[in-house]
């Protein structure tokens, strides 16, 4: 009998790779800020992406009866759950931020 995790597409891990394409290179007194702040932002992506990975994990030995506490499995899809919509407004108002900077020049 095939799981239905089967059917559900895998999850990638959020690598150096990943911010390296996606993130320009700053230049000038302001690359140090910008180093700093894309450090800082990998941190929290990479915690963010932890919590979610555990939440599956959680989920998939719940549904085979390995974990009988429903409790500690909600409490982690919550974690996971809350640490993206946090990290997705945090994402929001950065990129209005910086549209509003750009309407400036």
């Amino acid at each position: 009998m095939s799981s239905i995790f089967a059917l559900l597409p895998k999850p990638r891990l959020l690598t150096d790779e990943f911010f390296a394409q996606s993130a320009p290179k700053a230049e000038g007194g302001a690359g140090a800020l910008a180093d700093s702040m894309l450090s800082t932002f990998k941190e929290v992506m990479g915690e963010v992406n932890r919590q979610q990975f555990h939440a599956e994990d959680m989920t998939r030995a719940f549904a085979a009866g390995d974990v009988q506490d429903v409790h500690d499995v909600a409490l982690a899809i919550n974690k996971a759950k809350f640490a993206l919509d946090f990290t997705v407004r945090v994402r929001d108002r950065m990129l209005e931020a910086y549209r509003e900077l750009s309407m400036m020049r």
